[in-house]
């Protein structure tokens, strides 16, 4: 007894053999037909290839060449998209400030600063509060 996978397998193998016979019959029958061609159709068809080659030679020649098929385009291309990548990559990882730290009031920089004031500008924070206030200081 056969197993289910093996008639299969047998299957398909008659099937490619009866179609491999069909494709020889048809190749015999093209060739044969084509060796028995009349003289008058053998020159017709020699004239309508010759015609459809002057037509294709005629397109090739007013074809204008795409952009990315000239010699230089190809390696420019090949070297300028990956620095490129690389580029953006370095641009996008440089770390970013949300805040620069603004400059100190003209105010605050005078000669005549108390102590006080000296030891009030080590604090950053009150640094940046005072830059960002300097109108209302000066009222």
């Amino acid at each position: 007894m056969t197993s289910p996978s093996d008639q299969q397998s047998s299957n398909t193998q008659a099937n490619s053999e009866a179609s491999q016979a069909v494709s020889q019959a048809v190749n015999r029958a093209l060739d044969s037909s084509a060796a028995n061609m009349s003289a008058k159709t053998s020159a017709e068809l020699a004239h309508i290839r010759q015609q459809a080659l002057k037509h294709l030679n005629r397109e090739t020649t007013r074809a204008k060449p795409a952009l990315f098929d000239s010699a230089w385009v190809k390696p420019f291309f090949q070297l300028a998209m990956p620095v490129a990548a690389v580029a953006l990559v370095v641009v996008s990882l440089q770390p970013s400030s949300d805040k620069a730290i603004p400059a100190l009031p003209l105010a605050m920089t005078t000669s005549q600063m108390p102590a006080e004031d000296l030891a009030l500008l080590q604090d950053l924070e009150f640094v940046t509060w005072l830059a960002e206030n300097e109108q209302e200081i000066s009222l």
